[in-house]
């Protein structure tokens, strides 16, 4: 590398990562080692012996076409989110089940109070209840420790 020349870098920093730098300008040549400063004005060390291929950057309109792109500042659009699974979701999920709310399905994390058809009354989150539709009092087996430690048995 030459100081002060424009190079698209392709070199190793570990035993199996491979790294890229494009359009890097050299601003400082070591025994060992090139100092090289990006685009955006970082700099960067790149061991000698790292190098595995090496390609001088004719003209600069690529380092010059990146940086009005990053000064104009345009980025990808941001995704919306994903929708919500609240009480409408947990009714359908459970409207094949037994158990019955006693006062709606809550927002899903929550704790509602339901109802068995032996008549037991428990407080689960709506989430937890899809996921395991029985009733913890008639059937603690199938509820795993860690759920079954947060139901909360009413009178």
């Amino acid at each position: 590398m030459e100081i002060g020349k424009r190079y698209d870098v392709v070199f190793t920093t570990g035993r199996y990562e491979i790294e890229y730098e494009n359009g890097v300008k050299c601003i400082k040549k070591t025994p060992k080692s090139y100092r090289v400063e990006r685009v955006d004005g970082t700099t960067r060390l790149i061991g000698q012996d790292s190098i595995m291929e090496l390609k001088e950057v004719v003209g600069h309109t690529i380092p010059k076409g990146l940086y009005a792109a990053k000064k104009a500042g345009i980025r990808p659009p941001i995704p919306k989110p994903k929708a919500k699974k609240g009480a409408k979701w947990i009714e359908a999920e459970l409207k094949d089940s037994s158990l019955k709310p006693l006062k709606g399905f809550g927002n899903g994390i929550t704790k509602v109070a339901f109802k068995c058809p032996q008549g037991h009354v428990f407080k689960i989150s709506g989430y937890s209840l899809v996921k395991f539709p029985f009733c913890p009092v008639c059937e603690p087996e199938r509820f795993d420790a860690y759920t079954l430690r947060r139901v909360e048995v009413c009178e």
